[in-house]
C-alpha cells in the first residue's frame, strides 16, 4: 500500500487536511508525522466535521483535532491476535513503524482479506491413483479444471488471502510439477520438501 498519500506534517491547517483526505481514494485518514517523519498521531474526515459542527475552524492546526494515541504496531514485532481483534472491533487501517517511530508501511483492511506471515504447505506427492488413468502421465495437481490445473487454483485462493510462502511437497512425477512453477509465480517463495517415497494425504 502506498503510504504516502496518508502522511501529513505537523503544523499543517486542517484545511489543508481536508484538501488531503478528499483526494484519497479508500480509507479516508491521515496520520501525523514530524519533520522526522515520527508518528505522532492521525487524524480523519469524520475527526475533521465533528470539529467544525463543534467550532472549530478550518484555519486551526491539525493538532487540535488528532487522536494522540492511534493504534500501531512495530514492523518486527506484529501480534497476530491483536492485529485480528482490531480488524474485528472496526479498525481499517493500521500502521507500522520501526524503532525510530517512523511508518514503514500500512496494513489496509479493505484491501487485504488477512495479514498470516505463516508458510502453507501443499501436499502434491501423491500418485492419484482415484483418478487413473488420468494421472498415469501427468499428477493430480497439474490436471485441468477448467482452464488451469488444480494446484493453479488452490495457489490463486491461498494468494487472495495473502500468502507468499510455500512448501510444496513432491514425489510422484515431481519435475513436472517443478518445472510448472518454473515460471509465472516470481512473486512467490516456493520451495519443495522431497518425499522419499509416497506419503498419501498425511504428507510429509
Amino acid at each position: 500500500m502506498n503510504f504516502e498519500k496518508h502522511l501529513i506534517k505537523k503544523g499543517s491547517l486542517l484545511k489543508d487536511a481536508l484538501t488531503r483526505l478528499n483526494k484519497i481514494i479508500g480509507e479516508k485518514i491521515l496520520f501525523i508525522v514530524d519533520n522526522d517523519l515520527s508518528f505522532l498521531g492521525s487524524i480523519t474526515d469524520g475527526d475533521i466535521r465533528r470539529g467544525l459542527l463543534d467550532s472549530e475552524t478550518l484555519d486551526q492546526k491539525i493538532e487540535s483535532l488528532q487522536q494522540p494515541n492511534p493504534k500501531f504496531f512495530f514492523i518486527d514485532k506484529i501480534d497476530i491476535n491483536l492485529l485480528i481483534a482490531l480488524r474485528n472491533e472496526g479498525y481499517k487501517v493500521i500502521p507500522l513503524i520501526d524503532n525510530k517511530r517512523r511508518i514503514k508501511q500500512l496494513i489496509d483492511f479493505n484491501k487485504l482479506k488477512s495479514f498470516l506471515p505463516i508458510d502453507t504447505i501443499i501436499l502434491a506427492g501423491g500418485k492419484g491413483t482415484r483418478l487413473s488413468p488420468l494421472t498415469k502421465k501427468t499428477p493430480k495437481p497439474l490436471l485441468k479444471v477448467g482452464d488451469k490445473p488444480i494446484i493453479k487454483h488452490n495457489f490463486d485462493r491461498l494468494k487472495s488471502y495473502g500468502l507468499k510462502n510455500f512448501w510444496i511437497s513432491v514425489n510422484y512425477l515431481k519435475g513436472q510439477i517443478k518445472d510448472y512453477f518454473n515460471s509465472g509465480f516470481e512473486d512467490l517463495n516456493i520451495q519443495y520438501v522431497e518425499e522419499i517415497k509416497p506419503m498419501g494425504t498425511i504428507g510429509p
